[in-house]
């Protein structure tokens, strides 16, 4: 079986069609994948997988890899979070953004976020939203459940409230620690 790595993403507009996104998922693919050139790209309408057709670059002979839909999501649910972090802190770079005295967003913050983002997983992401806050950090906040991660620009707090179970806390930011938090408030809510 061929093993896929994750190249940084690339920020997909709305109004781009399927195809287009196939393509990108390729061009991604085709950085990641060393010896082998992508040849060709469809769609199975069967399942929405995409079927590469590769062609091994020593002996030219054409392999066929399937890339099933959780993979598509994976990269979709990491892709999104990620432009979503991009658009938030390029549009709202000035005070006052929600009308009501907020400051703008921190770049500390930012960067943060986007180390946090990067090492959690897309099935991870797709549990989340991401917001701004008004004072200037980005807000993790669990689609379902209620919990949420407010990352700071040294530090990030937390809280998760299930049943009698509390979880809170404020930590000096360590990416790799506020994962292990994510990690955690997943097992409370049973998370993927």
């Amino acid at each position: 079986m061929m093993e896929f790595n994750m190249s940084a993403p690339i920020e997909i507009p709305h109004n781009r069609t399927k195809a287009s996104y196939v393509l990108t998922v390729v061009s991604v693919l085709s950085m990641s994948l060393g010896a082998y050139n992508i040849y060709a790209v469809n769609n199975n309408p069967t399942n929405g997988s995409v079927i590469c057709e590769q062609r091994n670059g020593d002996t030219n002979e054409v392999i066929h890899d399937e890339i099933d839909a959780n993979f598509n999501s994976e990269f979709a649910s990491k892709a999104g979070m990620i432009a979503r972090l991009e658009n938030l802190y390029g549009d709202l770079q000035h005070e006052g953004w929600d009308g009501y005295g907020s400051a703008p967003l921190e770049e500390s913050s930012y960067n943060n976020t986007k180390k946090l983002l990067e090492l959690l997983s897309g099935s991870q992401l797709s549990f989340w939203n991401l917001f701004p806050s008004p004072n200037g950090t980005f807000l993790l906040s669990a689609k379902s459940g209620i919990a949420s991660i407010n990352i700071g620009n040294k530090e990030f707090s937390y809280a998760a409230m299930k049943g009698e179970i509390r979880l809170m806390g404020k930590e000096t930011f360590d990416a790799d620690q506020a994962a292990k938090v994510v990690e955690h408030i997943h097992s409370i809510f049973r998370y993927g």
